[in-house]
């Protein structure tokens, strides 16, 4: 489910940066409308599933205020249904 995410919701690249909120708001909503939020249930556990993927947590950097991830973008927020 989560490769789905990527595929169909995300753009994975070097350059690219995104927030934390932005991520998980996209997941959710994906995650929800497929009844699958239990896979990944909170933002944090998404974050852990990311940077095992190999995308590098950023604080404060690259444009982001707070934390985000470096590698990623989200291209889809909603309307999953």
């Amino acid at each position: 489910l989560l490769a789905e995410w990527l595929d169909e919701c995300c753009e994975v690249g070097p350059a690219l940066v995104e927030t934390n909120a932005r991520l998980w708001a996209s997941w959710e909503a994906f995650a929800k409308a497929r009844g699958e939020l239990r896979f990944i249930a909170n933002s944090k556990n998404l974050g852990r599933r990311l940077t095992s993927r190999g995308l590098n947590p950023i604080k404060n950097e690259y444009g982001v205020r707070g934390r985000g991830l470096l590698g990623i973008r989200v291209r889809r927020v909603g309307d999953f249904d």
